[in-house]
């Protein structure tokens, strides 16, 4: 078993504190769940796709639980405008999650390439040249880096994922922000 966190509004622990599992709809998603959801629909649905090819299918309407897989999320310098909120402690089956490296997330957030491992410690001149013409390429080109984010090798101190649900008997710690 695996602990992740996550935040989320206070009535998902109310459902499930009433027994029934949290699935999130897309269409609160769309509504409520990104600051710019226009902007980044394309890379949280390529994050669905992914999700349903290499843990389960989700139908279509079914939206993603965004999670902490390490480090637990310190709460101090964050600024969170959305209050209240609560910081749920998870025990999953790893095998219900899809992990990804926070910071190359930002790639497909941004429509970038995912820089190759071999290119990361090269001095800013070389790698520069590299981004130049990697920025270019066409977008099929750019998404095809975007899958090195769930390679392990990849991930830095910071690791995300998604899952389908949060099940009432996953938590095994709630703390509420007002």
């Amino acid at each position: 078993m695996a602990i992740v966190w996550t935040l989320q509004h206070p009535r998902v622990l109310d459902s499930l504190e009433r027994g029934e599992a949290y699935r999130p709809k897309l269409s609160a998603v769309e509504k409520y769940g990104m600051i710019d959801y226009p902007k980044l629909q394309h890379a949280y649905e390529w994050m669905r796709e992914q999700y349903s090819k290499r843990v389960k299918p989700l139908s279509p309407g079914h939206g993603l639980v965004w999670v902490w897989v390490r480090p637990k999320p310190d709460l101090r310098g964050w600024a969170r405008e959305e209050k209240p909120f609560v910081r749920l402690t998870l025990q999953v089956d790893p095998k219900r999650i899809l992990p990804s490296d926070h910071e190359d997330w930002h790639s497909p957030l941004n429509g970038s390439p995912v820089t190759p491992l071999r290119l990361r410690n090269l001095p800013d001149r070389l790698f520069d040249k590299w981004a130049d013409e990697a920025y270019m390429w066409p977008p099929p080109k750019i998404e095809k880096t975007w899958t090195r984010i769930f390679d392990p090798r990849y991930f830095r101190p910071h690791v995300q994922g998604v899952m389908s649900e949060i099940r009432p008997g996953d938590v095994v710690k709630t703390e509420r922000f007002d």
